[in-house]
């Protein structure tokens, strides 16, 4: 029998109890699955059901195999070691312990039948390209894709039949995200990869669409996806103005039935006055009357609500996808302006023999250039953009800035305050706007109405 994961009637509740999914139900065999979907629609909780992380509130899970996971936003101090990173710290650290003669009971209960996990681990780490680094080594020495790769190594350990890789090729360099794709390529085990990486979702064999209808699978790759993604919003559309006229048909139809009953019924209490009929047989006519009336409206209703339904269901098919609008312009600098200027800036990691760089750097960024900075892992960008930044003092050298207005979205994305909401953090870094023009700017990405006020710390990846 194959490796499977199963989701029989699953449901799962936010922290605030808002639920985020009401029934899943679905089967993944051993495909290379891409999972796409809006941001907070759930896709990194769905990871997080399948691999045993959360527990659902309702329904069954079945996994049917092993499944590694690396996480997009497993939180990790700076000061954590590679070991910590990729999850294996205590055994190796018991495994030390054990070889100096120095083992307890518990450490030789948490090896188990792990005694060559330093070896495999070796090996793994050479294999995926970072044998060169220690598992004592801290995560803040790495760049993201040596930690990605080292990450990889752990997932490998145990020779999962199912490998779960969220956001896996975010803030990597070029050979970084070539790692990504050419394991994506040789893996042939199950897959699930939730990425907005297009080249990566072209080398997956299905793809798998979370959103309020649930998880939908589509056969083929990326490209087979979007064809088949406009055949059915092309359909649903279609759909969606048939339902739209028929609701509209049925409206004036239940109006002009009222209408012409109520020109009736005047028109019958003007008989009853001007032909001299008896109470008694006035009382008749006007309850059938009434009955009548009754029975017309109850049908128009009925027709009515048939309608609505029909139009909303065909609405919520015929979503349309939102856009971010970031309208970034270029800024009202003078070209021959000196914004940035490095002289003979090196720097030295305090656990490195040397400087990073052979050659130290000088060089001068003039007013509306925009530069692709990029280089080798560990070739040290981001440090740079820190020695810019003033986060980090250059080991020798001057840098000069020429404006006291830098911004920097970095791969942590610290400029946000997680116990804030979306809307106060937005205030907090531009206090002197109105709160009209904040909301704009939010809803120019996507924060509309109650989004705007949900906290920080609970956002997606995406969002």
């Amino acid at each position: 029998m194959q490796n499977q994961l199963s989701c029989a009637g699953v449901g799962y509740n936010l922290p605030d109890g808002k639920p985020l999914f009401t029934s899943l139900n679905f089967t993944l065999g051993p495909l290379k699955t891409g999972i796409v979907g809006r941001n907070g629609t759930g896709k990194t909780t769905l990871l997080d059901l399948l691999s045993g992380r959360v527990s659902p509130a309702r329904g069954r899970i079945i996994r049917d195999g092993v499944v590694s996971y690396v996480r997009q936003h497993d939180l990790l101090h700076s000061g954590a070691t590679v070991a910590q990173a990729i999850g294996v710290a205590a055994i190796i650290s018991a495994h030390y312990r054990i070889s100096a003669g120095n083992g307890v009971p518990e450490d030789y209960e948490l090896l188990n039948d792990r005694w060559d996990l330093p070896e495999v681990l070796a090996a793994l780490m050479a294999e995926v390209g970072v044998g060169h680094i220690s598992l004592d080594r801290t995560i803040a020495s790495l760049s993201g894709g040596e930690l990605m790769r080292a990450r990889v190594a752990g997932a490998l350990v145990d020779k999962p039949d199912f490998l779960f890789l969220d956001e896996p090729t975010n803030h990597l360099d070029l050979s970084g995200r070539r790692f990504v794709y050419e394991l994506v390529e040789s893996w042939n085990r199950g897959l699930l990869v939730v990425s907005h990486d297009r080249a990566l979702l072209a080398r997956v064999d299905q793809m798998a669409e979370l959103g309020p209808m649930g998880l939908k699978l589509y056969g083929g790759n990326w490209e087979v996806y979007c064809e088949l993604r406009r055949t059915e919003r092309s359909a649903a559309e279609q759909d969606l103005a048939s339902a739209r006229a028929s609701l509209v048909r049925t409206k004036a139809a239940a109006q002009e039935a009222r209408e012409r009953q109520d020109r009736r019924s005047s028109a019958g209490k003007k008989n009853i006055v001007k032909r001299g009929i008896s109470p008694m047989q006035a009382g008749n006519l006007k309850r059938r009357a009434q009955a009548t009336a009754s029975k017309l409206a109850g049908r128009h209703a009925e027709k009515l609500l048939e309608a609505t339904y029909r139009f909303d269901e065909a609405k919520k098919l015929a979503r349309t996808e939102d856009n971010i609008a970031v309208g970034l312009k270029l800024a009202p600098v003078p070209p021959a302006r000196r914004l940035i200027e490095l002289a003979d800036v090196n720097y030295k990691y305090p656990d490195s023999a040397g400087l990073l760089w052979k050659k130290s750097l000088t060089f001068t960024v003039f007013g509306r250039e925009r530069i692709w900075l990029k280089g080798s892992n560990g070739s040290g960008k981001s440090t740079l953009l820190d020695l810019i930044l003033g986060t980090k003092q250059p080991s020798c050298g001057e840098v000069k800035k020429g404006t006291a207005r830098v911004a920097i979205l970095d791969q942590a994305v610290r400029v946000l305050r997680p116990q804030l909401s979306v809307l106060e953090n937005v205030r907090w870094a531009a206090s002197s706007r109105p709160d009209i023009e904040l909301r704009n700017l939010l809803g120019r990405f996507m924060f509309r109405g109650d989004l705007a006020l949900h906290k920080a710390a609970t956002l997606s990846g995406g969002e």
